[in-house]
């Protein structure tokens, strides 16, 4: 190094120390030369780092504020949704609603099968084309009433007390009654009548007084055999006088 710069030993042994050895970065320091390129490299790598971090916290805010927005949106569907699923509800109920108010104010074919307790076998089916309230209202109450009441010189319910007046009693024909109505070709019966025409069979029988003769003598054997097998009986009651069966009812 001695022979390539004019540099005492001393000196030489110093610049050795510091550079390790290295005898090219010796002679430069000799001549105070400066490696840019490190500098640069340092700066570049500052630089990277300072720009990776302003990237990362620009990705963070856009992740950030993409997130608010699928929010928002998400919200803003879930409320579609619970609006649509409210108004399709409200419009199942009105349109069920009119559903069956269409069906009590049209036009049908009614197939139906009425009897007494004296009414010889075979019943035979009727038909009538008429509304559901007109029906139930003009021939199955007129009937009830006319072969249970009037047909004995009984007041009817409506007209000793309005008050005290009681609707018809509808119910579905099923479990074993299925096999009588079907001989008579019905599906999806009812049979209907009226409330009071339900009795205890042994409060009849073990007394003497008038009403419990006049229900004694009109029970309505096979409207009773009929209603038990529907499961609408119990093993003490009967049914006494008249009955209506009806087609497709339900």
């Amino acid at each position: 190094m001695t022979n390539q710069v004019s540099i005492t030993d001393v000196q030489a042994c110093c610049l050795l120390e510091k550079h390790k050895g290295d005898i090219v970065l010796c002679v430069l320091d000799v001549y105070d030369y400066h490696d840019d390129s490190k500098n640069n490299e340092t700066d570049n790598e500052t630089e990277n780092e300072n720009d990776n971090n302003t990237n990362d916290n620009t990705t963070e805010n856009q992740l950030s504020r993409f997130r608010e927005i699928l929010d928002e949106k998400e919200k803003i569907f879930n409320k579609m949704i619970n609006s649509k699923s409210k108004n399709s509800s409200k419009n199942s109920s009105k349109n069920s609603s009119k559903n069956n108010q269409n069906n009590d104010h049209t036009l049908e074919n009614i197939i139906y099968i009425s009897f007494d307790f004296d009414t010889k076998s075979p019943f035979k089916p009727q038909k009538v084309r008429a509304e559901r309230n007109y029906f139930t209202r003009n021939i199955v109450l007129k009937y009830l009433e006319s072969n249970f009441y009037n047909k004995y010189d009984k007041k009817t319910p409506s007209q000793q007390n309005k008050a005290l007046y009681q609707k018809i009693t509808t119910r579905v024909v099923q479990n074993k009654g299925n096999k009588i109505s079907r001989k008579w070709g019905l599906t999806k019966a009812v049979i209907m009548y009226l409330p009071e025409q339900i009795k205890n069979k042994s409060d009849i029988e073990n007394t003497q007084d008038n009403d419990s003769i006049f229900y004694r003598n009109i029970i309505n054997k096979f409207a009773t055999r009929f209603l038990f097998r529907c499961s609408h009986l119990k093993e003490d009651q009967v049914l006494c006088g008249p009955c209506v069966v009806v087609n497709n009812w339900v």
